[in-house]
């Protein structure tokens, strides 16, 4: 794997163990990986057979966005939810 910072991920074995913890998350976080100072989080947006056709996401300074992280992710991962609606998810749940 090409390493960008301290932070990426180094071995393929530790890039899954944090895809699995995003997937339990329901939204992923990149923690200054590709860029020192850059914190990052995101949230899939699903279509009426449940298929990942997009993201919605947030970029910022680590210092000001990483202290906010919880109501970050709560907020994008709603704004997900409410596009993935529009597109026909979970019409059958």
């Amino acid at each position: 794997l090409t390493v960008f910072t301290p932070r990426t991920a180094k071995t393929v074995q530790e890039l899954y163990q944090r895809i699995q913890k995003h997937r339990a998350d329901g939204f992923s976080c990149d923690d200054e990986e590709r860029d020192a100072g850059v914190f990052c989080l995101a949230a899939p947006v699903r279509d009426l057979r449940n298929a990942i056709v997009g993201a919605i996401g947030i970029s910022g300074i680590t210092e000001r966005l990483k202290p906010r992280q919880r109501e970050a992710s709560v907020a994008i991962v709603e704004a997900a939810r409410q596009v993935s609606m529009a597109l026909g998810a979970f019409a059958g749940k």
